[in-house]
């Protein structure tokens, strides 16, 4: 029994690698990855309809909140044209 378990092919989990391969190369292209912790930023992004970023809020502090209301705000913007 130990031997069939130890010959038994080891399931690899593709989808969940090239996800956090994704995120790390999306993090690190909008400058929200802090390589040190291995943590991303805090941020909010608003992209309106023309796949244009209207907003961007980064957040200094890890233990802070964004302002959700100024990112609702900047949506109702650039959706209400």
């Amino acid at each position: 029994m130990v031997h069939a378990e130890r010959n038994r092919p080891v399931k690899r989990n593709w989808p969940t690698l090239s996800l956090t391969i994704w995120l790390a190369k999306t993090g690190e292209a909008y400058g929200m990855l802090i390589k040190e912790w291995r943590l991303f930023q805090r941020a909010v992004f608003v992209i309106d309809r023309y796949d244009r970023m209207v907003s961007a809020e980064y957040v200094a502090d890890q233990m802070r909140e964004p302002d959700y209301s100024a990112a609702m705000q900047a949506i109702c913007q650039a959706f209400a044209s």
